[in-house]
């Protein structure tokens, strides 16, 4: 799909409250793109979309897993996966998750981290 009528159609999807038409075209932007950098950016987008939208922590932590597969240190993936994983009660995940954040970079005090 061209950039500009994804951004299009993303806008009106988001504009519309249509979450699950919403998170198709991101995964297929995603899925359709060579760049590592953008496409981490965009599972990460999905990731949020999943979480905060629609409630689908599930596809949340796999879109996550996604971002951090195309750029491992991608802040803001690393921050909402491991985030995640501490709400999961999966504490072994969300520290070494966390241990790779810089701590300016993460929403944690500098002390918690």
């Amino acid at each position: 799909m061209h950039a500009a009528a994804y951004r299009v159609l993303a806008a009106r999807a988001e504009s519309q409250g249509a979450w699950v038409e919403l998170a198709s075209l991101i995964e297929s932007r995603a899925g359709h793109s060579d760049d590592s950098t953008e496409r981490a950016a965009l599972y990460y987008q999905l990731g949020r979309v999943h979480e905060l939208e629609r409630g689908d922590v599930e596809a949340a932590g796999r879109a996550y897993d996604a971002a951090l597969e195309a750029d491992r240190d991608h802040p803001g993936a690393l921050d909402a996966s491991a985030a995640l994983a501490l709400r999961q009660g999966d504490l072994p995940r969300a520290d070494a998750l966390y241990a790779r954040i810089a701590p300016e970079r993460s929403t944690l005090s500098g002390d918690a981290l």
